[in-house]
């Protein structure tokens, strides 16, 4: 950025219950923030975001149909 900023992008694929999952980190760092291996605590992450994206049996479980979400706008009733 202008001021000298750093925006990072970390992701990574992890395994959960046989379903691959994506895992995006961003955010803000301060060059003096980073280590000199190329770590910074994430208490020094400014704007951080997390982003979870998975594909298989529980992403699809997590869906709701339209069924589903009629029937709870009933039970309100």
């Amino acid at each position: 950025l202008p001021n000298g900023n750093l925006v990072l992008m970390a992701t990574k694929e992890v395994t959960v219950s046989g379903e691959v999952q994506t895992v995006t980190l961003t955010g803000i760092a301060r060059q003096k923030d980073i280590s000199s291996i190329n770590q910074i605590s994430s208490a020094n992450l400014a704007e951080a975001r997390v982003h979870i994206d998975g594909n298989g049996p529980l992403n699809d479980a997590q869906r709701r149909t339209l069924v589903t979400r009629l029937l709870d706008w009933v039970n309100l009733f």
